[in-house]
């Protein structure tokens, strides 16, 4: 996430970040702790510190999305990373992920029912193989912006 210009913490919070991102979550916190007692309102801060009390358990989650993705178990990844993004909707390791999940998954969505089209078509069984094309034309290989 990031910080606007106008944010009077922004330094500490920038700082808090990039030992998140390091990995070093026990500086993360004491510092997001400290700005949350400068700024107990504020929102930003408060979803930061949240961001970091949850990251051992996103992280775990991450690396059984992960197994799930590299065993080709696709449905149960996707599913994985969704309960990872609904956790911490930020993490950019969660967002590509998921993304490169799904785009498998229309992938191989639309393979199958090109093959399904052209197995139609060698059966001469043209509203089939008109069926199944059409069905593959409606599947967007672009991943959405």
């Amino acid at each position: 996430m990031q910080v606007s210009a106008s944010h009077p913490l922004e330094e500490q919070i920038r700082e808090g970040e990039q030992a998140l991102a390091d990995g070093d979550k026990e500086k993360a916190l004491a510092l997001f702790e400290a700005l949350l007692e400068k700024a107990p309102d504020d929102k930003h801060i408060q979803q930061r510190l949240k961001r970091v009390q949850l990251s051992d358990q996103v992280q775990a989650l991450l690396e059984v999305a992960e197994q799930l993705e590299k065993a080709d178990q696709l449905e149960a990844a996707k599913q994985k990373y969704e309960e990872v993004f609904a956790l911490d909707p930020f993490s950019k390791r969660t967002q590509q992920g998921k993304s490169r999940v799904e785009r498998t998954l229309r992938e191989q969505q639309f393979l199958l029912l090109l093959s399904a089209a052209q197995a139609a078509e060698e059966q001469e069984d043209w509203s089939q193989a008109a069926l199944h094309y059409e069905e593959a034309s409606q599947i967007s290989l672009i991943a959405p912006m």
